[in-house]
């Protein structure tokens, strides 16, 4: 008797690991933040970026990216806690 196993799925799952990616890279960001400070305020999403697009491709990577820009911004870029966009630096940086 051949039995296989099924995979479980549902739509969207790949931009549903696509969010849990932002959220990893955003809480490892903030355990990093007493070290890093204002440096670097995106290089873990450049990382949750680079797995989304090689795990899940074009479609998640690009909401990560979206998530991550928003995230650091609000969290980790002066002026902290809001989402002044105050240097067009901070989107070419990013």
């Amino acid at each position: 008797m051949n039995r296989t196993k099924k995979k479980i799925s549902f739509p969207g799952q790949n931009y549903a690991f696509a969010v849990l990616l932002v959220l990893a890279a955003l809480l490892l960001r903030w355990l990093l933040d007493p070290m890093l400070s204002e440096y670097l305020p995106f290089w873990t999403f450049w990382i949750a970026i680079s797995v989304a697009v090689w795990r899940y491709g074009l479609g998640p990577a690009l909401l990560v990216t979206a998530l991550g820009f928003i995230a650091g911004d609000y969290f980790f870029v002066e002026p902290r806690n809001s989402l002044a966009f105050v240097w067009i630096s901070h989107v070419a940086i990013f």
